[in-house]
């Protein structure tokens, strides 16, 4: 079974690493899980819809994590 994010748990990681969104849009910059500076486009649709599995495993390429497990272990930490 495939893990579930909704566009709100994206901004809550990219938040938690301590990423700043860049004006009024929905580009975040700041250090991915790896320590290096990362840019990510999130075009949020609502902070309660589903993300597809396949974006949020792009997502969790671009933060730099290893996996999207990875990334949803360190979410569920921040739970």
């Amino acid at each position: 079974m495939p893990y579930a994010f909704t566009f709100g748990d994206i901004a809550r990681v990219c938040h938690a690493l301590g990423m700043l969104r860049e004006g009024k849009g929905q580009v975040w910059k700041g250090l991915g899980h790896d320590g290096v500076f990362r840019r990510l486009s999130l075009h949020s649709h609502g902070a309660g819809r589903a993300v597809a599995p396949g974006t949020a495993r792009a997502f969790a390429r671009q933060l730099g994590f290893v996996s999207l497990e990875a990334m949803y272990q360190f979410l569920k930490e921040l739970r």
